[in-house]
């Protein structure tokens, strides 16, 4: 479900998008009014997936052009021999775990954050923990850097995770 407009304090007009491929198809579906008690709004994290623009990642409705595009990106980091990923802060690192986990020493592996720490605003001890595991697993970390896709060190890798 997409949100559509907030009616008035108790309810929301939304479109559901169930079946829904491609924009035209959006504005042509009905409206639907839901009351609520609270409404709490999880706007997520806006995203460039690689090569995609965000225009056409958030364009995509359909469960299985969905999947598609999650399927073809995931053979993107199979094939990949080095990964960089952009962004030291929990989503980052947490990815960064989670492919190194799945691929092992696989691959080659690293992270860049313009802060001078991973997890800035953490507790230091939180900060040391997650560079010392990084780097004790084979992990090149770079702090203090701001991504260039056209830099020297992004030429290194096969696969940026933005």
């Amino acid at each position: 479900m997409l949100p559509f407009g907030i009616v008035d304090q108790r309810s929301i007009k939304i479109k559901r998008t169930n079946g829904v491929e491609d924009h035209q198809t959006l504005e042509s579906t009905p409206d639907e009014v839901i009351n609520y008690d609270y409404l709490v709004v999880c706007t997520g994290a806006n995203y460039v997936a690689n090569e995609q623009s965000v225009e056409k990642v958030v364009n995509i409705f359909s469960k299985d052009q969905r999947l598609q595009f999650l399927k073809s990106y995931q053979d993107e980091i199979d094939k990949a021999q080095s990964i960089l990923i952009v962004g030291g802060g929990p989503t980052g690192t947490e990815c960064l775990g989670e492919v190194q986990r799945k691929y092992g020493n696989s691959k080659k592996y690293g992270l860049i954050n313009s802060s001078d720490y991973l997890l800035d605003g953490f507790p230091r001890r939180a900060r040391e923990k997650a560079i010392n595991h990084f780097r004790g697993n084979n992990t090149m970390v770079y702090t203090g850097q701001r991504f260039d896709p056209n830099s020297e060190l992004a030429q290194e890798y096969d696969f940026i995770l933005m």
